[in-house]
């Protein structure tokens, strides 16, 4: 039996614990969601700045990471991971970790990137996990993120980019 560690949740709302970027909990739930690269690798995030949580929910977990670095030329901050296993609203989720990252980033960093935090949804990815009626990244956009772009994947499927309430 794996020994339990102590974790320090970031907030009031005591949903999300900060993790590091080997952290074997996030990495497996990294493993399993869609834009993983590299599923069993130890480090599950990419290289740059980055906050990370795991929620502890009654069935199960979930991940939460965001990674600022240079992608293509352009820095970008962005929410690279994240997957619900744990019977929580996903859209509460959402938005407890939007703040959370904004408070632990401060506390990391000491301010916030200029650019604004945004995630892509792949459309056809997550197609079996939402309703036909929902429109794609519908837990971010319950949770306030709003659409600002769409354009196609390098394996011809469509993304949707989201931004966060600052």
């Amino acid at each position: 039996m794996k020994p339990q560690l102590a974790l320090h949740f970031v907030g009031s709302d005591g949903l999300w614990a900060p993790v590091d970027r080997y952290d074997s909990i996030a990495a497996e739930l990294a493993d399993g969601h869609y834009s993983r690269q590299s599923p069993g690798d130890d480090q599950y995030l990419r290289p740059g700045r980055y906050v990370a949580f795991v929620h502890r929910g009654d069935r199960g977990r979930a991940l939460w990471s965001v990674v600022h670095n240079v992608w293509l030329g352009v820095w970008r901050w962005t929410n690279t991971h994240f997957a619900n296993k744990s019977g929580t609203l996903s859209s509460l989720l959402v938005q407890t970790a939007t703040q959370a990252t904004y408070r632990r980033w401060i506390e990391r960093y000491g301010k916030l990137p200029a650019e604004p935090l945004r995630t892509e949804v792949d459309v056809e990815a997550t197609a079996a996990r939402r309703s036909r009626r929902s429109e794609p990244g519908h837990c971010y956009r319950i949770a306030g993120w709003r659409e600002v772009d769409r354009y196609p994947s390098k394996r011809g499927t469509t993304l949707v980019v989201l931004e966060a309430p600052r």
